[in-house]
């Protein structure tokens, strides 16, 4: 894999990217009701808008941090749940930006603003299969255990 198209791949922007859209619940909504509306569209987070009209991401990681307490309460609103506000970037940022940002905020997600508005969610696993299309002979050539010495050889 030369640098050069290592570089050309992170110089991309964020908007040539399939970007998913976001399913948006309000804050009032109940825990149980973000999670059934997860389960249904088979996404692993959403965003939640707030009294102050923010949109933050609600996640799977969050469920498991913040709701898996024996007596938890999944009748509660979902905004009483939130986590810290993931910062958003437009859809001119690098890619090279955003994933330096997801490491950053250990999030596997950021939420693609434009004109003040959350547009989309760009993930982790949108940038993947986005490297996989841009090296794919790299990706599809590596050997299943790339370490393993074979001492004798297989077959019949």
């Amino acid at each position: 894999m030369d640098r050069s198209r290592l570089m050309a791949f992170f110089s991309q922007r964020i908007g040539e990217l399939p970007i998913a859209a976001p399913l948006t619940l309000a804050s009032s909504e109940t825990v149980a009701r973000a999670l059934e509306v997860m389960r249904e569209n088979s996404r692993t987070s959403l965003m939640v808008r707030t009294e102050e009209d923010n949109q933050i991401v609600f996640c799977d990681r969050d469920v498991l941090e913040r709701c898996m307490e024996n007596d938890f309460d999944w009748e509660q609103p979902v905004g009483n749940v939130l986590g810290t506000p993931l910062p958003a970037v437009d859809k001119q940022t690098s890619l090279g930006d955003a994933v330096a940002l997801m490491l950053k905020h250990s999030s596997a997600r950021l939420p693609v603003g434009e004109s003040g508005d959350v547009v989309g969610l760009i993930r982790l696993n949108d940038v993947l299969r986005q490297f996989a299309e841009f090296f794919p002979e790299e990706i599809l050539n590596i050997p299943p255990r790339p370490h393993q010495i074979v001492t004798r050889r297989e077959g019949g």
